[in-house]
């Protein structure tokens, strides 16, 4: 998924492990790199090579994924970000809500 300034988040569903893996690049006018969880925590940002492998920012078990996913979309949303997408669908909900109540004053008898 295409996150503004360059950042893209993967996420990888690996059945043979069980686990789901989610990875953080980002891109930029230097090449890629991809962002690592390393010692004590901190995140640090490596260099991505052509035909080698990128470690994930996050593996989880695959069982408890979709719950962990759906924990962390809630705890961003509350945050106060939200999909570039979700934000479009309000716009166009609120200008309906006010076309509505324009069409209600031009309209005798619409309640």
């Amino acid at each position: 998924m295409p996150i503004k300034n360059g950042w893209n988040v993967f996420i990888d569903r690996r059945m043979a492990n069980g686990s789901v893996c989610m990875y953080l690049v980002h891109s930029s006018g230097i090449g890629q790199q991809n962002l690592v969880i390393g010692e004590e925590g901190k995140t640090t940002l490596e260099p991505v090579v052509e035909g080698t492998d990128i470690k994930p920012f996050l593996v989880m078990p695959i069982f408890d994924a979709e719950d962990m996913l759906q924990a962390l979309t809630s705890a961003i949303a509350e945050h106060g970000h939200k999909p570039d997408s979700q934000a479009k669908i309000e716009g166009v909900l609120e200008a309906t809500k006010y076309h509505l109540e324009d069409v209600r004053k031009l309209v005798p008898g619409l309640k």
